[in-house]
């Protein structure tokens, strides 16, 4: 991925064509150097380490059959307003290198992240209000780090897309919200994401690393049906998370 500023030092890059993880954290600590205001900083770290970074617009990897070219997408995976795509209509293919993608202003960058930050996670933390605390789990366990980062990609309406994830979430039932979480498009086109969403959960739930690893290791991996089923269950990704 490339630095932002001015001298676009070349980074090494993976996936939609993203920083590496360190790069971004490098890019997030300079465009913010104070952070957002009422998020945790490690809690904006994870979701940086995530996400990652392009200072350019460029397309997303998810496709779909209205967008089978991807969304356009630039910053730390903000979703282009209809908007910003006709004042940065340049959109690099996904993996391709941010010299070809419209340079998206730094000052723009950080005011659509401080505000989506500030958005989904009061929503992440609205959802887990609704959640209950395992008496297992050390400390009750806190998932607002994994449902901010769900909600920042998924968009705010993703439990009402996910409704038996849901459902199984906020009535305690940890195991069956893992597996139901893997049940959808959502575990194929971006899996990693729902292991590490399984894991928080998994935790909260009270489960220890070794419990979690088993449980982990038992489950489908992409593309496998599940039993003669096959894993589309949940909702398709949204990502409509742009106002």
């Amino acid at each position: 991925m490339e630095d932002s500023s001015e001298t676009k030092e070349t980074a090494k890059v993976d996936g939609d064509g993203v920083a590496s993880r360190s790069q971004a954290l490098k890019d997030f600590h300079r465009i913010f150097p104070d952070g957002i205001e009422g998020i945790p900083i490690s809690v904006l770290e994870n979701l940086v380490a995530v996400e990652g970074f392009r200072p350019d617009m460029y397309m997303d990897s998810l496709r779909t059959k209205k967008y089978p070219k991807g969304r356009g997408t630039y910053g730390f995976g903000s979703l282009a307003t209809p908007e910003e795509l006709k004042q940065w209509p340049n959109a690099a293919p996904s993996g391709v290198s941010s010299e070809y993608g419209s340079m998206i202003p730094e000052e723009r960058i950080r005011e659509r992240t401080s505000r989506d930050a500030r958005r989904f996670y009061d929503k992440a933390l609205g959802d887990l209000e609704s959640i209950p605390k395992s008496p297992l789990a050390e400390g009750g366990g806190d998932l607002s780090d994994a449902l901010f980062s769900v909600n920042y990609q998924l968009g705010e309406g993703w439990n009402k897309k996910h409704p038996t994830t849901w459902g199984h979430l906020a009535g305690g039932r940890w195991k069956e919200a893992a597996e139901e979480a893997q049940r959808s498009k959502w575990f194929g086109q971006t899996p990693n994401r729902v292991r590490n969403f399984q894991k928080a959960i998994l935790t909260h739930g009270g489960l220890g690393d070794e419990e979690i690893a088993e449980f982990i290791s038992s489950q489908p991996k992409p593309g496998e049906p599940w039993s003669t089923k096959e894993m589309y269950f949940g909702g398709p990704v949204s990502r409509s998370r742009y106002i």
